[in-house]
């Protein structure tokens, strides 16, 4: 790594024949290289063509690849490459990727990285349990194929880092560790043997991951090298040593992990295929970083609309450049540099620790700031070229506003504001254009003068920031051509727009609709409860609902935090240790809010003390409930073993007796109560469990007692007998003290034979054994098959005729079993035959509604140009649902606007869709290119956290015979999980309670409005191509912007209309984005053009087939589009030039890049031949144009 402060390019100017290292992020590249004089640029061309100075990625950061779309990354890696290309040298290239930060890793990525003609790729944080695994088998390195439908040509080779990207400890000389080996210097003793012994111990230990004998060590962290001179000289001598002495049988260089790439390839050794992701990323047990999926939702929505602007801006850049003297009236430098300040600033906010919402709030402050800034120019340069483009024979162009507030003042009935909406994708659209406005009388008409139909909203007041602001939003469609604008004029005038009114809903099921969906809201509910398709009749059944999870904080677990994504679970509380005495007492929150037990006013409750492994696993404990109700218990823990006060960290493991909560909600044919015992002198009591009805057979007892408001007194239990009706319990107090004033309860669950668990999460059993002649504890371990929970909850009685009192503490838990203490409360050995009585099964994760039904407040309205629903649920939490009026096919969506915030402390909100789409396979978008199956996994440590994945564009529920989907897609990135059959939810907001170990604490109190489009399919074909189109769509909304002038002048003096199209793109093909590349001062000389196939391989014939697209046939006479050679998807490289490294994979999957990979792309690339275009399904090509 490069310091940022150059010390280490300064070094090795000074001394030729050092061996640099690596440089990847060029946003901080690019403000270093414009501090530097001409003879240091000169000094860095020339340790670049040595080959000392090498570019590894080169984008303008290290993106993240899980909150970011492919469309971002791809213009971000342009921009660093294109960067080093017209500053450095056009041999100064990147040739490998290196993500050895990102919080997981998308499988487009390699796609991408291959397209753009790297050899290799490091890669780094993956689920610790699968990089140990991969150790194991020796599959750290591997070909990544990253797309299903091209198949081979997008494979990379990839290398996981074994230990972390950061200088391991024994040669960490960029930090503490000091060298030693003149002998001149008495003071400091020698070390250089043991630390060169050291050092190549650890290599050779890290050598038994690999395949091969070439290990690649790290040199470098975050912030290292600030002292370089030092860091280098102290490495030097430690490689000096090694290389010199033959009996350490290693050879140590500095490398870079290009080199490193170059001589693993050389060995030709043949590599393993993977084909998924690693998503989601755990950097331990229940620390699955989920959470930065949605983190920052303002933030993450900001981005996306920026990057949606700014795409908008280029294309016009382009029909600009295509206009005759528009360019040179502008300047094209500065044009250029308007442009340069936006996409800067959006390649900086795709880092890892930017639009992943992870930064701190200060970093984040700043990325609103080069972002607004961007935006100024881009919105300038936008109105500008509109005006030009529009000003047609007139002098002077009209000027335009983005804001309509700035045209409406004192607007008389002798003006007319015009709207001028700007289309910038390839096919023709409907759109429905939103004008505020505080003006109840206007009137729409188009560039003919005919009357448009419109409609007038109240504006909702759910946004602070925007509340009376405008009293009205004026709506109407418009029809835009391709690639081009239309112009609309607002009049004052007595045929105006239709105000519509918001009315209370019917108390019965009430539906809104359009000419191709129903959606209905249930009248018990007052939520959505189905949409239907009506031209084929389909009715999707939908119960959609806002839920709270709770931010999981303290109790020595892991927090939910701007990473990390953990709810809070119930079933286990942390006591820890305790220094004196063998007792203690306190409360714990059980944090369910509103919770309404279907027992009793008081919970029930099992409690078993539990430990994890340590040096004193015999210590044992007992608990009692001193207290509890819908809000806290009270525990009292005493130790039983005759020592005073414990070390390790203890917990206590609880159960929640109700039906409707783990454990009991997995298991059936169970008989759960509670007994009451009275007041008594004596020390114990036998008390008698009569069951409801019999079991067939004896059935296992597990039992708790509960001394509500008692204080402090300690109990235990130990049951004497059990028959098929009941059971025989003896209640002793065991505090040293006999008797107790008020009544005790004894809480008890009661399983057979017939009881049956729903799966493997809920298990329970009994095991036995004879006396224990010691004073120790007796240790058992108990094995269980099939329970795949790490740390499950273990509850636990003892049964033993004698009465002896016995203690029962439970450690260990692993997903292969449990290890359980028995102690007898005199401390003396024991003669009798003891059962111990358990039950294992997962936490429960705490979720609790934003409010009941009979809370939501529910108006609807209806009119020509939407019908709409809007929902209360509570103050800061509302939900807008729109359909729009249109012949439009693709106006089958349902639309929802969430105004959400201020977020309640500590909470993490997600929209739930319970569906009736039965055993549905769920998808979850890759970077929004590629659309991955997802599976949930019960099984996993944190169930919810764990079966989460990025919702970059959508997330999608398809029925086994494609009759029936929903697709959700989005205009930001989420968190989404599909934890149920035919259920779907997508996290919104996030606000918690603490921070995760990794930076501050995420309390975000922003208002925010994330927009969900959801569209029901019928079958296959219609429902990709709905989601296909409709995504394109909703990231690339219409420009609109503002003008005002005299009636009938506007239309009389400028160009209402134009076209960049002859016709429009096929609907598979997309116009993915046209950058203007360079400039001579007066003209635009190049443009990057990038064309996408939509639809993957065999997704929806024939929509994915293949595509033979001429340019002259689609662009008009004035907008012709002269393609030139083709280049790498980053831009800096010609297509034909790249010869990526060969590698060998394993039997059946074929050569990697071989020559015929590639011979399809030598089409197009004249065109004087006017050869077409030829793009496969899910390609992206990418052409120098004219």
């Amino acid at each position: 790594h490069l310091s940022q402060d150059g010390s280490v390019l300064h070094l090795c100017s000074l001394h030729s024949a050092c061996t640099l290292g690596s440089y990847v992020e060029m946003a901080y590249f690019y403000r270093w290289w414009n501090e530097q004089t001409d003879d240091m640029h000169q000094a860095v061309v020339k340790l670049v063509k040595a080959g000392q100075l090498e570019f590894n990625l080169a984008g303008w950061c290290m993106n993240d690849e899980a909150a970011t779309s492919f469309f971002s990354v791809i213009n971000q890696m342009t921009e660093g490459a294109l960067f080093l290309h017209d500053s450095l040298d056009a041999d100064a290239y990147p040739k490998v990727g290196w993500h050895v930060d990102p919080f997981g890793h998308s499988s487009v990525t390699p796609s991408l990285w291959a397209d753009m003609g790297f050899d290799a790729f490091g890669i780094n944080r993956i689920d610790f349990r699968d990089k140990d695994h991969r150790k194991d088998i020796k599959e750290l390195e591997f070909i990544w194929r990253g797309s299903r439908s091209l198949g081979a040509e997008t494979e990379i080779f990839t290398h996981i880092m074994d230990s972390h990207y950061c200088t391991p400890g024994e040669c960490g000389y960029d930090g503490g560790l000091q060298i030693q080996t003149d002998p001149l210097l008495p003071t400091y003793p020698l070390n250089f043997v043991g630390q060169g012994n050291a050092f190549v111990k650890m290599a050779r230990s890290r050598n038994q991951w690999y395949r091969h004998d070439h290990i690649l060590i790290p040199y470098g962290c975050d912030f290292a090298h600030q002292n370089a001179f030092k860091s280098f000289d102290q490495m030097d001598k430690l490689i000096d040593y090694v290389n010199s002495n033959s009996t350490l049988n290693a050879t140590v260089r500095y490398g870079t992990f290009g080199s490193y790439v170059q001589a693993v390839n050389s060995l030709n050794l043949t590599w393993p295929v993977y084909t998924g992701d690693f998503f989601p990323y755990a950097s331990n047990y229940g620390q699955y970083w989920t959470g930065y999926y949605t983190s920052r939702p303002l933030l993450k929505g900001y981005v996306r609309s920026r990057a949606a602007l700014l795409r908008a801006t280029e294309t016009l850049v382009y029909l600009a450049a295509k206009t005759p003297g528009v360019i040179a009236a502008m300047d094209a430098r500065t044009l250029l540099e308007q442009l340069g300040l936006l996409r800067r600033a959006l390649g900086v906010t795709q880092h890892h620790d930017g639009v992943s919402g992870t930064e701190k709030q200060a970093v984040a402050n700043d990325y609103y700031l080069q972002l607004y800034k961007g935006t100024v120019e881009c919105v300038k340069l936008t109105a500008t070229i509109l005006g030009t483009l529009a000003k047609g024979s007139a002098g002077n162009a009209p000027t335009l506003y983005q804001n309509s507030s700035e045209v409406f003042p004192n607007m008389t009935t002798a003006e007319e504001i015009s709207v001028v909406v700007y289309n910038s994708l390839g096919w023709e659209r409907d759109v429905a254009v939103s004008v505020p406005t505080n003006l109840t009388n206007l009137v729409v008409k188009d560039a003919s003068g005919a009357a448009v139909t419109s409609q007038l909203l109240p504006t909702p007041q759910y946004d602070p920031a925007m509340a009376n602001k405008t009293s009205h939003e004026l709506l109407f469609m418009a029809h835009l051509p391709a690639l081009g604008y239309a112009t609309f004029f607002l009049q004052q005038g007595s045929s105006a727009a239709e105000v519509s009114e918001f009315l209370e809903a019917p108390a019965d099921d009430m539906a809104i609709e359009n000419s191709q969906l129903k959606a209905t809201f249930s009248g018990t509910t007052h939520r959505l409860s189905s949409i239907a398709i009506k031209d084929s009749g389909n009715m999707l059944r939908i119960d959609n609902d806002l839920v709270q999870y709770m931010s999981a904080a303290g109790n020595n677990e892991p927090n939910s935090g701007a990473y990390v994504f953990r709810p809070m679970q119930d079933n286990r509380v942390h006591v820890g240790a305790v220094k004196t005495g063998a007792s203690h007492s306190g409360g714990w929150h059980f944090y369910l809010e509103q919770a309404k037990y279907q027992t009793l006013d008081f919970p029930l409750l099992l409690a078993t003390p539990a430990c994890q492994p340590s040096s004193r696993e015999s210590d044992t404990f007992t608990a009692s409930i001193t207290h509890s109700d819908v809000y806290q218990t009270n525990l009292h823990i005493w130790r039983v073993d005759g020592n005073k006060g414990w070390s390790q960290d203890l917990w206590v493991n609880y159960a929640i007796l109700d039906p409707a909560q783990p454990p009991l909600s997995g298991l059936s044919g169970y008989q759960y109560g509670t007994v009451e015992i009275k007041a008594a002198k004596t020390q114990c009591v036998q008390t008698e469990v009569n069951f409801s009805k019999p079991f067939s057979t004896t059935p296992m007892v597990i039992t708790t007692v509960e001394s509500r408001g008692v204080g402090p007194q300690m109990f235990a239990t130990t049951i004497l007998t059990i028959s098929a009706a009941s059971a025989s319990v003896n209640v002793c107090r065991t505090d040293n003290a006999s008797g107790w004033l008020f009544p005790l309860y004894l809480n008890y669950v009661a399983l057979d034979g017939e009881s049956k668990a729903a799966n493997d999460m809920v298990q329970f059993g009994s095991f036995s054994f004879s006396s224990n002649s010691t004073k120790k504890p007796h240790q058992t371990n108990v094995t269980v098959e099939n329970f795949p929970v790490y740390r499950g909850i273990v509850l636990a009685s003892v049964t033993s005729k004698s009465g002896k009192v016995y203690a029962v503490t439970a450690y260990n838990s692993t997903s292969v079993g449990f290890g359980v203490n028995v102690h007898s409360f005199d401390g003396q050995p024991w003669a009798d035959n003891i059962t111990v009585n358990w039950l294992l099964f997962q936490r429960n994760t705490i979720e609790a509604p934003v409010t009941s039904d009979d809370k939501i407040v529910t108006t609807v309205a209806t009119g020509p140009v939407v019908q709409e629903v809007r929902q209360v649920f509570r103050d800061h939490y509302a939900v807008t649902s729109r359909l729009y009026q249109g012949a439009s096919p693709y106006l089958q969506f349902l639309e929802q606007t969430y105004d959400i915030g201020p977020l309640d402390m500590g909470r993490e909100l997600v929209t739930r869709f319970n569906t009736s789409i039965s055993n549905p396979t769920w998808y979850s978008d890759d970077t929004g290119l590629e659309l991955i199956p997802r599976q949930y996994d019960p099984t996993k440590d944190e169930p919810v956290a764990g079966n989460y994945f990025p919702m970059v564009l959508g997330s999608y529920l398809n029925d086994s015979s494609d009759a029936t989907s929903l697709s959700v897609l989005s205009d930001r990135s989420h968190g989404s999980g599909s934890l149920g059959n035919g259920m779907l939810e997508v996290m919104l907001h996030r606000r918690c309670l603490a921070p995760d170990g990794f930076g501050e604490t995420l309390n975000e109190t922003d208002h925010i409005r994330p927009r969900l489009w959801l569209v029901p399919g019928a079958n296959a074909e219609t429902s990709y191509n709905l989601r296909r189109r409709l995504s394109i769509e909703q990231q690339n909304p219409a420009v609109v912007m503002f003008g005002r002038a005299p009636v009938g002048e506007w239309g009389k003096t400028y160009k209402t209309s134009l076209t960049a199209m002859a016709k429009p793109l096929p609907d598979n093909i997309h116009l993915l984005s046209v950058k203007a590349r360079n400039s001579t001062g007066t003209s635009i000389d190049m443009f990057l053009v990038r064309f996408q196939h939509l639809f993957e391989k065999g997704e929806a014939s024939p929509m994915s087939l293949p595509v033979s697209l001429d340019t002259d046939d689609y662009f008009s006479d004035d907008y012709k589009m002269t393609i030139g050679n083709e280049v790498t998807l980053s831009g800096n490289r010609d297509r034909a030039s790249v010869k990526r490294l060969p590698w060998q994979v394993e039997s059946g999957s074929g050569v990697s890049h071989s020559p015929a990979a590639r011979e399809r792309h030598s089409h197009g690339l004249n065109k004087d031949r006017a050869d077409a275009i030829e793009l496969v399904p899910r390609e992206i090509r990418t052409f120098l144009a004219k």
